[in-house]
């Protein structure tokens, strides 16, 4: 006779823990994910130009005009709701 062990039911040994360490690390690269991201939104929106407090003086003008005119345009991201209210 041959000695055959007996099988057993459910995952190989080992198995449910490999698969608990990768949840795991998932979970955490996640998280770790998520907090970069919400300190480089931070560090975004707190940037302030250097020009702003002491912005550098004009030039001379030439007295020759390069152009006949300038078109400053200004785009905000105002709501629709916001954008149609003239208040």
């Amino acid at each position: 006779m041959d000695d055959v062990s007996p099988r057993r039911n459910g995952p190989e040994p080992g198995v449910a823990s490999r698969e608990a360490v990768r949840t795991v690390g998932g979970l955490i690269l996640a998280l770790g994910a998520i907090f970069w991201m919400a300190a480089m939104m931070d560090s975004l929106f707190s940037y302030r130009s250097p020009l702003a407090n002491n912005p550098p003086e004009p030039g001379e003008g030439s007295g020759v005009r390069s152009t006949r005119r300038v078109v400053f345009i200004l785009v905000d991201a105002l709501r629709e709701d916001t954008a149609l209210n003239s208040r």
